[in-house]
């Protein structure tokens, strides 16, 4: 049999490699393996069911209690006040580089 690292699988199943070593954890992965602290999982292996979520037409996520709409608009909503965030910082950037330039001269 063969076997892929944790971050190959993540790689193919499109999550990330810490999703998949808590899968592994888990025992959610048939046939995976430790060896030291890498897993080793199957070529073959399927990825598993994202049990996180509940079944329902207005999707919940279990950790959070949102659904995947409430998600998107506030991860929006948060990109948005990051924007005015990273232009306030810029702004604060240029005034420190023209305080330090006139302390400079004299």
């Amino acid at each position: 049999m063969e076997y892929i690292s944790a971050l190959d699988a993540a790689r193919k199943w499109g999550i990330s490699k810490r999703r998949v070593q808590i899968l592994c954890i888990e025992d959610r992965i048939a046939g995976v393996k430790k060896v030291g602290n890498m897993w080793l999982i199957p070529e073959d292996a399927e990825k598993p069911k994202d049990g996180r979520t509940k079944g329902q037409k207005n999707e919940q996520f279990e950790e959070d209690g949102m659904t995947k709409e409430e998600f998107n608009a506030e991860m929006l909503r948060l990109n948005e006040e990051l924007k005015v965030l990273n232009k306030s910082a810029q702004e604060l950037e240029r005034k420190i580089a023209e305080n330090l330039l006139s302390l400079v001269k004299g």
